[in-house]
């Protein structure tokens, strides 16, 4: 669409992570699942001492922004999110935590965002104002 530029916050706790992250550069068997037309169109592979490998292509790179963020204690923004990606990390907290965290994230959501959660986790058994779309799929929805 023109007019429209999309971009992505992702977060970690671990600057390590996130350093790694920027990179951009991933064993080809890390996107093995990602449809081929797909590859090709946001990844180059790597040639000598980078074959086995992929870049993320400049293109791409360039829409995401990294910040190292602590959900417990950063300071959530207030709706500014279409879509939140919140995968595999659930799985380490207990549930009162669990349920702090899922609810801040809720707040950073515009209204109809999507909650995306790790298909090995669920919102069942805490309190959360999300409307289940379908697994590991939740909507910030008016009641």
């Amino acid at each position: 669409e023109q007019g429209f530029r999309p971009s992505i916050l992702a977060t970690d706790i671990s600057t390590k992570v996130l350093s790694r992250a920027k990179e951009g550069i991933y064993p080809l068997e890390r996107v093995k699942s990602i449809k081929g037309e797909i590859l090709k169109r946001y990844f180059k592979r790597g040639v000598g001492r980078w074959e086995g490998y992929v870049r993320v292509k400049s293109e791409l790179r360039e829409m995401v922004s990294f910040e190292r963020f602590n959900l417990l204690k950063g300071e959530v923004p207030r709706e500014v999110f279409h879509v939140i990606f919140c995968r595999n990390v659930l799985i380490y907290f207990d549930q009162e935590t669990k349920e702090l965290v899922v609810n801040r994230l809720y707040k950073a959501l515009k209204w109809d965002g999507l909650f995306v959660i790790g298909g090995a986790e669920s919102l069942n058994g805490i309190g959360h104002p999300f409307q289940y779309v379908k697994p590991s799929i939740y909507r910030k929805a008016l009641k």
